[in-house]
C-alpha cells in the first residue's frame, strides 16, 4: 500500500487523534462489568489502517472489548450505542 500524498497529510492528525482516544480511555474510571468501546468506521479504514494497530490497542488496553461496526451506511451513534465514528474524507485542493 502506498499513501497518497493528502494521506500523509492527514495521518499525523489521525494518529494524534488516536493517541488521544487512548489517552481518555485511561482517563476513564473503571466500570465493574466489563467495558465495551465501539467503533464505526468504514470498511475500507478498517482494512487499509485500523486492522494493524487493534492488538496495540488491546495489549495496551485488555480491560476493554472492543468492537467494530464496519459500514457504509450512515448510523445513528445514540441510538446503536456507538463511542466513537471515524468516515473517511477526501481533501480537495
Amino acid at each position: 500500500m502506498v499513501l497518497t500524498k493528502e494521506a500523509l497529510q492527514g495521518l499525523l492528525e489521525i494518529t494524534r487523534g488516536f493517541e488521544h482516544l487512548s489517552q481518555g480511555v485511561t482517563l476513564l474510571k473503571p466500570i465493574e462489568i466489563s467495558p465495551i468501546l465501539t467503533v464505526a468506521v468504514s470498511p475500507a479504514f478498517a482494512a487499509k489502517w485500523l486492522l494493524m494497530r487493534i492488538d496495540d490497542f488491546q495489549t495496551s488496553h485488555p480491560e476493554w472489548d472492543l468492537r467494530l461496526d464496519t459500514n457504509i451506511r450512515t448510523v445513528d451513534y445514540l441510538a446503536e450505542s456507538i463511542d466513537i465514528g471515524i468516515r473517511d474524507f477526501v481533501i480537495n485542493d
